[in-house]
């Protein structure tokens, strides 16, 4: 990334709302401290007041420069008479961001990215490096048709065919060779190509307050137009069935400041993780369910919105801030059922609830490859190690959770990941050692489901007989893994 960094520039009384000096501070925090990228943003927006164009300018850059950054250092390089190796860190990240304006921002004027680059070049890293920006940034100027240019360039210079996938789509080269043996290349292609495209925003309408129609009349009064702001789902009938408690909202900014978020009309959740609970925990009045890794409380609010806050849920997380959002949630929902326990779901430890509970769900720790197109920094932070290291305590939750379970009852095994490793090996081991215990139920089969994925032409995969595997481009949503044990006696 770069030579050795120094002192990372974060001028916290800065003033400056220029969303190509706020790109530049948090870029350099996030690739010096190789931290996350969502925190990084959070720290640096929630410190400052920033005009609203200024605040979507800037995410937008941040995270459009992480999400491609390895094609973009391909570009500098093809560009630079300097090895990249050799670029001083902070000069390489106003680079990045330029090209990236240049290859995905097309509104943008070129002598603006231009000459903003160069500006903050000058005043941050130096008068010499300002006019290696210059000349690097007009030499790249020049070019017509710069991603023609770039895929041109790809397909000469770089002849494995995974190592194109991995510099056109920005995919760590491990990555797009675990992929592929897992799915077939098209599948690949499709998937990838889907998590770099920006996320939906999924919210989930709290109907133990409000209807769908009501919350949407509300959106309409505050001046949410559809289309612009937000898509209603529900064009067919199985839409309609399907996407009843949620619709996409486009425009997220501010939304938490809305008098109907604070009131608890809504809840935003991702399409997957509500499909999960849906689908597949089907929970019912009355019944007792164990949520482990629970906070911030998307499930477990899903769950007793659905069964009318008339079901017993005892929810566990590890983590006590995430657990303080929880509690915040629940009473901003106006959630009564949910008994909140911080604990370790590793190591349960639940006095007198052997054989208690009618169903389980984990939503289990994992490299959140599905997260993606949300967390496009999640793609470079892991490796094989990492996963290894996840389905590990993943298997130690879900092992320990089955003496909790009532003979007859269920677990769901849910992750927002898309990875072998993760999921369908920690599925065939825990049924393999447990033969005698649990059995697997059938994957999804319903006629909604059937019929909205033939509309779109998707065709399950054939191995998914004991598990649902969600991809980006079913739904629009997250990527995800379900899996339902029954417990036989």
């Amino acid at each position: 990334m770069g030579i050795e960094p120094g002192p990372v520039i974060f001028l916290r009384n800065h003033k400056s709302h220029n969303p190509r000096y706020i790109a530049f501070c948090v870029l350099n925090n996030y690739f010096f401290k190789n931290s996350s990228l969502k925190d990084e943003i959070n720290r640096y927006f929630s410190r400052r007041t920033i005009p609203d164009i200024d605040r979507r300018f800037a995410y937008e850059l941040i995270q459009g420069t992480v999400r491609f950054y390895l094609k973009l250092d391909y570009i500098i390089s093809h560009f630079s008479r300097r090895p990249i190796d050799k670029i001083d860190f902070k000069v390489l990240n106003i680079l990045r961001s330029a090209v990236y304006q240049f290859l995905y921002m097309d509104r943008v004027p070129g002598h603006a990215i231009v000459n903003e680059s160069v500006s903050i070049a000058k005043k941050y890293t130096g008068i010499s490096s300002g006019s290696y920006v210059n000349a690097m940034l007009r030499r790249i100027s020049k070019v017509n048709g710069l991603s023609i240019f770039t895929a041109s360039d790809i397909s000469e210079n770089i002849k494995d065919m995974l190592k194109r996938i991995s510099i056109n789509y920005s995919f760590p080269l491990w990555l797009v060779k675990y992929f592929c043996r897992m799915y077939s290349l098209e599948r690949v292609l499709k998937t990838i190509e889907f998590f770099n495209r920006p996320p939906q925003v999924f919210i989930r309408v709290n109907r133990l307050k409000i209807t769908k129609k009501q919350l949407l009349d509300m959106f309409y009064r505050k001046g949410f137009t559809e289309g612009k702001d937000f898509l209603s789902m529900g064009d067919t009938p199985e839409e309609k069935k399907i996407f009843s408690d949620t619709f996409i909202l486009k425009k997220i900014y501010g939304i938490k400041e809305l008098d109907i978020f604070k009131a608890g009309y809504f809840y935003m959740q991702d399409f997957s993780s509500q499909f999960a609970v849906k689908y597949f925990l089907k929970p019912l009045k009355k019944q007792k369910i164990l949520d482990l890794c629970g906070a911030p409380g998307g499930k477990a609010t899903y769950i007793s919105e659905l069964t009318n806050d008339e079901c017993v849920i005892d929810s566990v997380d590890i983590n006590p801030e995430r657990l303080l959002i929880f509690k915040e949630n629940i009473d901003r929902l106006g959630i009564k059922n949910i008994n909140i326990i911080e604990g370790d779901a590793a190591n349960l430890n639940l006095n007198n609830r052997e054989d208690y509970y009618d169903s389980i769900f984990i939503d289990c720790p994992c490299s959140a490859f599905g997260t993606i197109s949300k967390n496009p920094d999640v793609k470079y932070n892991k490796n094989t190690d990492d996963l290894k290291r996840l389905a590990t305590v993943s298997e130690q939750i879900l092992s320990g959770s089955l003496k909790y379970l009532k003979p007859g009852g269920k677990i769901v095994f849910y992750t927002c990941t898309l990875s072998y490793i993760e999921n369908q090996q920690i599925i065939k081991r825990f049924l393999k050692s447990n033969q005698q215990k649990c059995r697997p139920l059938q994957a999804l089969k319903t006629d909604d489901i059937n019929v909205f994925l033939e509309r779109k032409q998707i065709q399950l995969l054939e191995s998914e007989n004991y598990y649902f595997e969600i991809f980006p481009h079913y739904f629009g949503s997250e990527g995800g893994f379900i899996s339902v044990i029954e417990k036989i006696y």
